[in-house]
């Protein structure tokens, strides 16, 4: 839902042209890596776990090849994340949906998954000039 949230002030900027309110953004930012922090804190996920820290750090390493061109919308560029960001929270709750039949739940995915999510917020916070 905070994916989302964030997402929809994405849209407003890019698809209807309201001027960008970047306190907002970080606000929903920070919520998003709330929420992740607290879900993995209630599942007993380590988010500092060795390969949870990899695979945020290529992640990151990746999307960010370098800096924006001066002619280049950061939010525009911020819009594939966020999709990632939304895709990954999606996994994450089907997962968790799964907990009826735990023999047919990866769980192994779930830290991962959240590495994921806050990892895709973080790259467009980042093109946004916004801090964590």
């Amino acid at each position: 839902g905070e994916v989302g949230e964030f997402a929809d002030l994405l849209k407003k900027v890019v698809g209807h042209g309201h001027p960008a309110d970047l306190a907002k953004f970080q606000k929903e930012g920070g919520d998003v890596f709330w929420y992740v922090a607290e879900l993995s804190d209630a599942l007993g996920i380590r988010m500092d776990d060795a390969e949870v820290d990899k695979a945020q750090r290529e992640s990151a390493q990746s999307f960010l090849g370098g800096p924006l061109l001066a002619s280049e919308n950061p939010f525009e560029q911020a819009i594939p994340y966020v999709l990632e960001a939304a895709y990954n929270a999606s996994q994450v709750g089907m997962i968790y949906n799964a907990l009826m039949k735990p023999d047919a739940a990866n769980w192994s995915a779930v830290p991962i998954l959240l590495a994921n999510v806050v990892t895709h917020v973080a790259v467009a916070l980042h093109l946004m000039g916004l801090p964590l």
